[in-house]
C-alpha cells in the first residue's frame, strides 16, 4: 500500500547501466562511468577491430577447374522438382 501512495501513477525510472570495469591485456584496469564511455567499452569488447588475415599459406594453393553449370532450366526439370 505504501508503494501505491509514493510511486503510484508516476512513470517508471529509466534503466541505468552500472559502472563497467575492464582489465586490459597489460593489466591496466579501466572504469567507464559516463554513457559514452560505457558504449565505447562495450563496442570494443563485443565488436573488436578485425585482425589482418594471414595469407602466406595460400601461395602454393591448387584449385580445380570450375564446373560449368548451364543457366537454363527446362520445363521438365521444373515439373520434376515440383513433384
Amino acid at each position: 500500500m505504501k508503494w501505491a501512495k509514493e510511486r503510484g501513477g508516476q512513470p517508471r525510472p529509466l534503466p541505468q547501466l552500472p559502472q563497467l570495469k575492464v582489465t586490459d591485456r597489460d593489466g591496466t584496469e579501466k572504469t567507464a562511468n559516463t554513457f559514452q564511455e560505457k558504449v565505447d567499452m562495450l563496442r570494443a569488447k563485443f565488436f573488436p577491430e578485425p585482425r589482418e588475415a594471414d595469407l602466406t599459406d595460400i601461395d602454393d594453393a591448387y584449385y580445380l577447374e570450375p564446373i560449368e553449370i548451364p543457366n537454363e532450366v527446362s520445363e521438365e526439370e521444373v515439373l520434376e522438382a515440383l513433384r
